[in-house]
């Protein structure tokens, strides 16, 4: 089993035989605004595998894609775009697709998280609930991968992809135990994540209904999103300060927060990373997913 932790990665009536749901939706806040619940705005969705990986593994991610295109009553749809060259395209990419990056022994290097972390994750929202990217980044420098159901410290990869995929399509993580989007029981040697729970399958009802006859259930009331984080580490979201590389930024001495408007320290734009630092509400805020860790 793995230690907990948050990532900052759907006409007819749906039936399920469940008799309450407890999955849970994105949102993100930033300073004093609380951004709507996340979704895509465009569909199909087209996503995009890192031309380094095998032809295994790539057919393992398109089989936990289409899971979830496969949800009756939603308009989940995914489009396969062309394989990208990992050693060229910038992680932290705002390109309206998801992109799922296969970092093996040869690409470790630009790992964006911690080496013990086997998953990690970035999205771009538009702060009016619409998601514009979304990057998965798979450890396979740290971590052993099969495309057969895992193994004593092995995980399948479309076991662990049909998860990351409900984090890339706007969901977070279920309180619900046994459904795909309940963290706490990913593991080494396991397939049961590969299969959707009407738990799963009400969550992606919930944020994309076929028609105006799909409904599901409401989501679970204690649902919390991850904390957010600035370059890898936790900062926290709305008065808690950022830093870069460390160092906390300031505004003539005022620590500054996340959210919007594009922060500045005596008349010049501050970024973390060559990205432009906000408090407030521009039309595309960055949002780092707080990996997972074996």
């Amino acid at each position: 089993m793995r230690a907990r932790i948050a990532l900052l990665v759907a006409g007819t009536l749906l039936l399920c035989t469940s008799t309450g749901s407890a999955f849970c939706r994105r949102t993100v806040t930033g300073g004093s605004v609380t951004v709507p619940i996340v979704a895509w705005q465009v569909m199909p969705i087209e996503y995009r595998i890192s031309s380094n990986a095998s032809a295994e593994v790539k057919a393992a991610i398109d089989a936990a894609f289409a899971t979830w295109a496969a949800v009756p009553c939603s308009k989940l749809a995914f489009t396969k775009g062309a394989d990208f060259d990992i050693t060229a395209t910038a992680f932290e990419l705002n390109q309206l697709a998801i992109h799922v990056f296969w970092f093996d022994a040869a690409n470790s290097a630009n790992w964006p998280s911690n080496p013990a972390n086997y998953a990690h994750g970035w999205l771009a929202h538009d702060n009016g609930g619409g998601l514009d990217a979304f990057s998965i980044g798979i450890n396979a420098f740290n971590e052993d991968w099969n495309t057969t159901g895992g193994d004593n410290g092995v995980f399948d990869v479309q076991n662990v992809m049909t998860y990351l995929i409900g984090l890339a399509i706007g969901l977070d993580e279920s309180t619900t135990a046994g459904a795909v989007m309940y963290e706490d029981e990913l593991a080494y040697n396991q397939v049961t994540k590969r299969t959707l729970t009407d738990d799963d399958k009400n969550a992606a009802v919930s944020l994309y209904p076929e028609n105006d006859g799909c409904t599901a259930p409401p989501p679970a009331d204690d649902c919390a999103s991850g904390p957010i984080t600035d370059g890898g580490t936790t900062t926290g979201d709305g008065g808690t300060p950022l830093t870069d590389g460390g160092t906390p930024l300031t505004d003539g001495g005022t620590p500054l927060t996340d959210g919007g408007t594009p922060l500045t320290d005596g008349g010049t734009p501050l970024t973390d990373g060559g990205t432009p630092l906000t408090d407030g509400g521009t039309p595309v805020s960055y949002t780092h997913l707080r990996a997972h860790e074996t």
